[in-house]
């Protein structure tokens, strides 16, 4: 009982929880406005408190380039200007605070975003420690606005909508937006929000007023001249009102105008600069790839192949064309299988919209691939029972309107495995052969050290490889008293 006694009075000083001892100093900033305008000032108060006793703390802020400091009470503090530093000679008690007090001035021209004031605390023998509190002002004018541009990459004759949101952030009469695009492009008004617009500078200005928080969203397009030259473009503006300077408009400002299609290269015409901002050369406006679900089959078997299309990032692809040539010795393709063509952009397309001609092995896709989107066409291959086992090709090529013809790339072989139950292809038939088919089965995590199977691994003909085919082929290795319900091997010969 002594001993337990001991045990329940040590327990609880051994489970006690250890808790971190507090810095030695804290400081805590408070800002008096965190929404401002430029060249206007605002107050900042940080108040320094002692956790235990310290001697010489320093408060060190760090304010934006540009922006000025002004004391106001620095609580008995040397105040060192090149540095908005506040350093004191004494000591601080545990439990005394100081508090310091002083005015920044933003300048007039500062642009409307966020900034940050940041600082730490130290002492003699005390590392710094960040001030914590508000840390952050916004900068904003009387009027800000911002843009979006529907397309940022087009083709020479296209149309894009231009959509700018005027917000007021105090009181302002009579607002204007002044827009500035490309010479030789066109402006279609679409929704002025009830201002005049003149068509001569490309502005629309209001003779009401704006209260703080109100809006207004002009809608206009932008018609690209069909002799564009290939290249990014800017799209730029301002804003302002009576008594305001003017504000650059933000947001999205420019826009790539791009090659249609395979367009016009070197001697045939246009632009002989394929590598010009936003050009597309021939022959890389799209790519196609070929997946085989099974590339070692045995006769008999049918297996899958996916086509992807992949449109270039900067051009759609119209009407494309496929064509396999998968009629490689008795390999032909399934006339009634199925297509599964899945535009990720533009939703499904249905197959009675697609053109397949059995003959040629080549799909016309009646569709419209959107930059960047991609369209899946799938088909099933039947191997014949009598296919000679050895390796096959299958080759192809894709074409669009105006694109010329790419090979399609990725999986483009498949090995007729013959049917003598020797899976691994060394030697006789042996347990190894049993291991590498079970393998098979089971998946690649099983027998590490066995690897693909070198014969038809459907041992029964049933179409599927299973346990079945296993147990056939065991029964093989062992003898025909093992598993009498189960025959030859490959009874389909």
């Amino acid at each position: 009982m002594v001993v337990l006694s001991a045990i329940m009075l040590v327990m609880p000083s051994a489970m006690a929880v250890e808790v971190a001892a507090p810095d030695a100093l804290s400081a805590a900033r408070d800002i008096s406005e965190q929404t401002i305008y430029p060249g206007s000032t605002f107050a900042v108060t940080v108040t320094l408190s002692a956790n235990e006793d310290v001697s010489a703390p320093v408060l060190d802020e760090d304010l934006p380039d540009s922006w000025t400091v002004t004391e106001n009470n620095s609580a008995g503090a040397w105040y060192k200007e090149v540095t908005s530093e506040w350093f004191w000679l004494g000591a601080m008690s545990s439990g005394d605070s100081k508090t310091v007090i002083y005015d920044v001035t933003v300048p007039v021209d500062a642009e409307p975003q966020e900034y940050a004031i940041t600082g730490a605390v130290s002492a003699y023998g005390v590392a710094p420690i960040d001030v914590g509190g508000e840390s952050t002002v916004t900068v904003i004018k009387e009027l800000s606005a911002t843009r979006d541009i529907s397309e940022q990459t087009i083709f020479p004759g296209s149309t894009i909508r231009v959509t700018v949101t005027l917000t007021a952030n105090e009181e302002v009469y009579a607002p204007a937006l002044n827009e500035d695009i490309p010479d030789g492009w066109t402006i279609a008004e679409v929704d002025s929000a009830g201002a005049y617009y003149n068509e001569a500078t490309s502005e629309w200005f209001w003779l009401d007023t704006m209260s703080s928080g109100d809006s207004k969203t002009v809608i206009y397009d932008v018609t690209v001249p069909v002799d564009a030259e290939l290249q990014e473009y800017a799209i730029t503006g301002a804003v302002s009102a009576y008594d305001t300077d003017l504000i650059d408009v933000r947001g999205e400002e420019t826009v790539t105008v791009v090659a249609t299609g395979g367009g016009c290269y070197g001697s045939d015409g246009g632009s002989d600069d394929s590598d010009a901002a936003g050009s597309v050369p021939p022959g890389s406006e799209m790519s196609v790839t070929r997946d085989i679900s099974s590339q070692r089959v045995g006769p008999g078997s049918t297996f899958t192949v996916t086509l992807t299309i992949l449109a270039n990032e900067a051009v759609d692809v119209v009407a494309p064309t496929l064509t396999e040539n998968v009629s490689i010795g008795t390999i032909v393709v399934d006339p009634d299988s199925t297509l599964d063509l899945d535009d990720v952009s533009n939703g499904t397309l249905d197959v009675s919209d697609t053109w397949y001609n059995d003959s040629a092995t080549m799909w016309i896709l009646p569709e419209r691939i959107p930059a960047g989107g991609s369209l899946t066409v799938e088909y099933s291959v039947t191997v014949p029972d009598d296919a000679t086992p050895q390796e096959y090709s299958i080759t192809g090529s894709a074409s669009a309107y105006d694109v010329a013809a790419v090979e399609i790339g990725g999986d483009g072989e498949v090995i007729i495995l013959p049917q003598d139950g020797n899976i691994d292809d060394i030697g006789d038939i042996d347990m190894d052969d049993v291991i590498y088919l079970a393998k098979h089965y089971y998946g690649t995590d099983l027998f590490p050290d066995y690897g693909t199977i070198y014969a038809d691994g459907d041992i029964d003909c049933d179409g599927e490889i299973d346990m079945d085919d296993v147990i056939y082929l065991a029964k093989h290795y062992y003898g025909t008293d093992l598993f009498p319900d189960y025959g030859t091997l490959y009874p389909c010969e």
